[in-house]
């Protein structure tokens, strides 16, 4: 059976895939909140599943308009702290605390945080209309709990357009004032095709800029480097099915959130050579997941002591794979769960920057 890789059949592979394969809830448009960028009907059902005591305290301390109260103060807190801060951080309103996400737990012989992770809400909705009185919509938008965390916009070779088409309607269609394409309102914006896929982090008009989240290829010369830009074949598939039956698997994403995905500060020099700070949001690139993956996998099955060599190109983030597998594994317990593997993790290296 040939696949359709049109449009609107390449979401429908996608939707169907998260829901059949990877057990999001399916999202409704009707239940999104375009003043606050939340759905609600997914927010509540979380809240009350986990926390229904502290939905009483907030109803009792804010009354009859406590619903708008805490719609406004998600709307502050994310605006301010951002919301991979928000997700690992919860928010507090009034005297009561809230919880907005449950942490994967660091040993499966916890139970009770087994229980509270399994509760939380990975949803997906196709064909968003995110802008009140306008028709205008996005492919595919994934939430967690009722926030939106993924954007899509997708694009199929067979109608002669591709990713490039789907940057430029970020660029010149996805205004960057837009509640949902605020900087700090997503994780990632993906732009997608069946060949490659391209990401951001910060929408900014014609000055956005775009990075690939693609797996490489193979050379077929030893005097090359092994991989060059682009995704390898994939028989009887689609190349950049990784995306959603790897990446974006229910445990890979809270992965990303609980130890990748960061809201950093940092100092750059304007045209007059002043300092100035900034933020930025950093989503991990493919070869960056790939390659902590690759090395805390072989290190919990083989133990301390081995040698490895890994190759990364100029500009491709070398200094965050080095502290984010550096973190990881201080953490990293040996197959039994019951011990770390490490008692530290020493970094010799001529990047101060590390050191930040």
């Amino acid at each position: 059976m040939t696949s359709d890789t049109t449009e609107k059949g390449l979401e429908n592979i996608i939707y169907q895939s998260l829901i059949d394969n990877c057990q999001y809830l399916e999202g409704y448009s009707k239940d999104y909140n375009q003043t606050y960028c939340i759905d609600t009907g997914k927010l509540f059902q979380f809240l009350h599943n986990t926390q229904p005591e502290k939905l009483t305290e907030i109803s009792n301390y804010h009354g009859a308009n406590w619903k708008k109260k805490l719609y406004e103060r998600f709307h502050r807190q994310i605006e301010e702290k951002s919301i991979v801060n928000i997700l690992r951080q919860g928010i507090k309103t009034g005297e009561t605390g809230l919880k907005l996400y449950y942490k994967l737990p660091t040993s499966q012989l916890n139970r009770d945080t087994i229980e509270n992770s399994q509760k939380n809400i990975f949803s997906v909705t196709r064909q968003l209309k995110y802008k009140e009185n306008r028709n205008f919509s996005l492919d595919l938008v994934i939430f967690i709990n009722g926030l939106p965390v993924i954007t899509f916009e997708l694009k199929n070779q067979l109608t002669k357009q591709n990713f490039r088409n789907a940057i430029n309607q970020y660029k010149n269609d996805r205004h960057p004032r837009e509640l949902l394409f605020q900087f700090k309102r997503c994780l990632v914006h993906f732009a997608h095709d069946t060949d490659e896929v391209w990401m951001t982090t910060k929408l900014d008009g014609k000055n956005t800029e775009f990075l690939p989240f693609n797996k490489g290829k193979k050379s077929n010369s030893a005097l090359l480097f092994p991989d060059t830009a682009g995704n390898p074949p994939n028989p009887n598939h689609i190349k950049t099915d990784y995306l959603w039956k790897e990446i974006l698997a229910k445990e890979s994403l809270r992965n990303i959130i609980e130890n990748y995905a960061k809201l950093i500060k940092e100092e750059d020099k304007d045209k007059d050579k002043k300092i100035v700070k900034k933020l930025k949001l950093i989503f991990p690139r493919y070869h960056q997941l790939d390659l902590v993956k690759q090395l805390l996998t072989s290190t919990k099955k083989y133990g301390f002591g081995n040698r490895y060599l890994i190759q990364h190109s100029a500009g491709s983030g070398k200094s965050n794979s080095i502290t984010w597998l550096s973190h990881q594994l201080v953490e990293l317990k040996n197959i039994t769960e019951t011990e770390n593997i490490f008692d530290s993790v020493l970094v010799v290296t001529d990047r101060k920057i590390l050191d930040k």
